[in-house]
């Protein structure tokens, strides 16, 4: 997660999502299922360059040990949407948060990889100017997220 700079921001927390590794059924047909995080250096890693870690990946085993890995591939972006197209399109493999990618698990597009070694869980906020008299608009809007993340719809 990242810190917030001191600023007169006002920072909502909306909801807790879940991050996945996830690659295309043809990509895993044609290069394996890696059964444990060492097994990620033989993939073909896409990342979001816009991620705190764009290819340094920690897992947390089963055994509830953390697996530090640092991956090499052949794509960033700067938008997950592109990633993910990519890696449904069978480019590679990716980390992606369960909201993005969630109807293409359920489709059977993506599917999730070594999901027993679980990644960080990321918290989604709404930042606005700290206002007293806050923009009917702005307050509508943030009103609107609240809801709308109350209830996670990225079940898989």
């Amino acid at each position: 997660a990242r810190t917030l700079p001191d600023s007169t921001l006002v920072a909502k927390r909306l909801a807790r999502s879940d991050m996945a590794l996830v690659a295309s059924p043809a990509y895993l047909e044609k290069h394996g299922m890696p059964h444990e995080p060492k097994d990620l250096q033989q993939h073909n890693y896409l990342a979001y360059s816009l991620a705190l870690q764009t290819t340094d990946l920690v897992f947390t085993g089963p055994d509830g040990a953390e697996h530090a890995v640092n991956l090499g591939g052949t794509m960033q972006a700067n938008t997950g949407l592109i990633v993910c197209a990519a890696a449904r399109a069978g480019v590679g493999m990716t980390a992606s948060a369960t909201f993005v990618v969630h109807e293409d698990l359920r489709r059977g597009l993506l599917v999730e990889v070594m999901p027993e070694y679980r990644l960080q869980s990321r918290d989604l906020y709404a930042l606005y100017p700290q206002n007293h008299h806050l923009s009917p608009k702005v307050r509508a809007f943030v009103d609107f997220l609240t809801a709308y993340y109350a209830t996670p719809r990225w079940e898989y």
